[in-house]
This record gives structure tokens, sequence and C-alpha cells, in this order.
């Protein structure tokens, strides 16, 4: 007679936990608010093409540099004023098609 073998997970096993490592219990899982703005960001980057990728990685670059030249960007905190939803919506524009139009000059310049 034949043992049939069951291919079924164990329901209790998670299946992301390698086996040589328990399962962290939930009460354990904790997301930091970076953590979760960096999980929106990858969500939102994983859903654009090569060169919108490129437009936002420059803005990136300027915050890195923005961040090593006066300290990291902590809005509870900061001081400045950062003026009406419009004007932040005009520069939002601005940045983008400065940065494409910085791109296509490389991109040309490189042929």
């Amino acid at each position: 007679m034949h043992t049939k073998l069951s291919l079924q997970q164990d329901p209790t096993t998670p299946t992301d936990t390698p086996a040589c490592e328990e399962p962290i219990p939930d009460t354990l899982r904790m997301i930091t608010p970076e953590d979760a703005a960096r999980a929106v960001l990858n969500d939102v980057a994983c859903e654009l093409g090569r060169d919108e990728v490129r437009v936002l990685t420059r803005i990136g670059e300027r915050l890195r540099l923005g961040g090593r030249q006066y300290g990291r960007l902590y809005l509870p905190t900061d001081a400045r004023s950062f003026r009406s939803k419009e004007a932040r919506e005009e520069l939002e524009d601005a940045l983008v098609y400065f940065a494409c139009a910085w791109l296509k000059a490389e991109l040309q310049g490189a042929a």
C-alpha cells in the first residue's frame, strides 16, 4: 500500500520564513514611517518608464545633496514657509521639465 504525500503547506508555517529561522510574531513586526515611505516610493517607481525613473533619480540626487549640505529634511520642525499648493505644483512641474531638458541634452551630447 502506498502512502499519498501531501504537497500542501502547513497553514501555521509562513511561506516567507526560511526553514532555518523561526517566524517573527506579528507583535514584533514593526514598519517604520521611513520604511513605509520607501515602500510607496518603490511601488511608484516600479510603474514608471526608464526615463521617468531617470527624472525621479535626478530629483532624488538633489535632495541627497541638500541633505549633505544642510542636514536631512524634517518637515515637522522645518522653519521654512513652503507657500501655497499652487506654487508647490508649479515648482514640481518645473523640476520635471528641467530634469527632462538636462537628460535630453546629455543624451544628445553622448550621440
